[in-house]
This record gives C-alpha cells, sequence and structure tokens, in this order.
C-alpha cells in the first residue's frame, strides 16, 4: 500500500526503525475531508492527511495548520503534529470516537463545549489573521463565470466594499466546529480535530460559524450562551467591561438571528 505514496513512505522509512516499517499498517479513514490514512505500528499511531489541489483552492495550508498545531500542542485541545511531509500533514492519531447527534447535544446543553471554546479563546494568537475579504475575493474568482448571477454580482461587491463589525475580541479560533470535529476517549476529555480553517478572528464570528454551521435553534444559542464561563460575571473576554457587555447583550437576544 506504500508504494502508492512513495513521498509518505520514503518520510516514513526515514522516520521508522526499519523492522517498524516492515510492521507498519495503514488504513484509509472514512469521514474525513480530503485522503487520510492511519499508519499504525508497535510504538506509534499516526493520521496522514494529503494536501490536494482542493483543499489548498479553499485557502487551506497545510504548514499553516502544522505551525497552529505546535502551538497547541500543550493545551489538550488539539492532536500533536508529528511532521510536515511534502503533501502530507502527519499528526498522533486522537483516540476515541466522534460525538453521537444525542452527545453532540448534550454537550451543548452541558456546556462542555463552551468551556473547551473559552479555553482555546483564551490562548495566545496563533499569528495567522483570517482576512475575510481576501478570502471571499478568492472563492468568487474560483466560481464558474456562468453561475455569477447579477444579483449574485451585488452581493459580493456590497461584502467587499464593506467594513467588517468592530470585533468582540481578536482570539486563535477553530472555525470548523461540529459533531464529527470533536473527539471524546475514554475519560471524556474532548479534542477539536480537522483544523485546517484556524486562524485569529473575532471570537463573535466563530459562534456565527457554530450556530448557523450546525442550525441551531434560538433556543440552542440562549442555552448556549448561558453555559459560557464568567460571562454572567462580566469576566469573559479577560477584563474587556465594554466587549463583556455587548456580549451579554447579544446572549438576551431573543429571536433567531443570535449573531
Amino acid at each position: 500500500m506504500l508504494n502508492n505514496h512513495s513521498d509518505l513512505a520514503a518520510a516514513l522509512s526515514r522516520r521508522l526503525p526499519s523492522a517498524a516499517l516492515t510492521d507498519c499498517r495503514m488504513e484509509r479513514v472514512s469521514g474525513l475531508t480530503g485522503e487520510s490514512w492511519r499508519i499504525r505500528t508497535a510504538e506509534s499511531d499516526w493520521l496522514a492527511r494529503r494536501m490536494t489541489t482542493h483543499k489548498r483552492m479553499l485557502g487551506v495550508d497545510a504548514a499553516r495548520e502544522y505551525r497552529i498545531l505546535r502551538r497547541l500542542s500543550a493545551s489538550g485541545l488539539a492532536p500533536r503534529p508529528v511532521a510536515l511531509i511534502s503533501r502530507w500533514l502527519l499528526v498522533e492519531w486522537t483516540a476515541g470516537e466522534s460525538l453521537s447527534p444525542a452527545q453532540w447535544l448534550d454537550c451543548l446543553d452541558s456546556g462542555a463545549l463552551a468551556r473547551r471554546l473559552v479555553q482555546l479563546h483564551r490562548l495566545p494568537r496563533y499569528g495567522y489573521p483570517l482576512e475575510l475579504h481576501s478570502r471571499f475575493e478568492a472563492y468568487w474568482q474560483l466560481t464558474d463565470p456562468a453561475r455569477r448571477t447579477p444579483a449574485w454580482l451585488r452581493l459580493h461587491r456590497m461584502f467587499m466594499a464593506s467594513s467588517l463589525p468592530r470585533p468582540l475580541k481578536i482570539a486563535p479560533l477553530h472555525m470548523d466546529v461540529h459533531a464529527d470535529n470533536l473527539i471524546r476517549d475514554s475519560r471524556q476529555a474532548m479534542r477539536f480535530i480537522d483544523w485546517e480553517y484556524a486562524a485569529d478572528g473575532d471570537f463573535a464570528l466563530e459562534l456565527a460559524a457554530l450556530f448557523r454551521g450546525n442550525e441551531m435553534s434560538s433556543g440552542q444559542q440562549r442555552v448556549f450562551f448561558t453555559t459560557l464561563p464568567g460571562l454572567r460575571r462580566g469576566s469573559f473576554l479577560g477584563g474587556d467591561d465594554a466587549a463583556d457587555r455587548r456580549l451579554v447583550a447579544l446572549g438576551r437576544l431573543s429571536d433567531a438571528d443570535v449573531v
């Protein structure tokens, strides 16, 4: 099987003793975006994820993700990176299971997800700001010209000409939080996987992506706000009283468009 991926095989041969390489087992991992393989030896358990042209078109950068994971390696929030090999990102395998629909709802209601996100958002920034305007312009250039309707073009131009909202807090973001990207181990500890879209940005944008991407109802959104650690004490955003007041007000909105 390694013969089909010569660059990955060459890198593994440099990292693993010959005996371990002989006993190396590879299995395709389903459910993850792109081509991913689990690589196991007697002493190692890794995940290799291939960088594709499609991913690069979407703004994914394996080198950036590798550096972000290195910064997060002591946080317990993410898998530890092992190596960046040509077209492959190699990380430690995250033991456990992704959340079922029932577990996901419990995670939202109990505050378990809020606590993990707050832990992430209080860490130092990655050093890779999320440039929304440049990202949207790149996406626009990749669209099929035949599908660019006048209405769509007007919306695109309106967004590109608009200033972004005043941020609540610039923090390290994950930007792809959903049940499949949360792994819970046997000790009930949770980690995030798939950090391809991670960047520094407004904390409120993470909430917007979480709420919209997971089609959370207005009631679920309000419950999530009540579980944010420190919010009701006005200490959620690290002593920024004005930002804390804005976030508290945001959590009191009762319509469907909380963010």
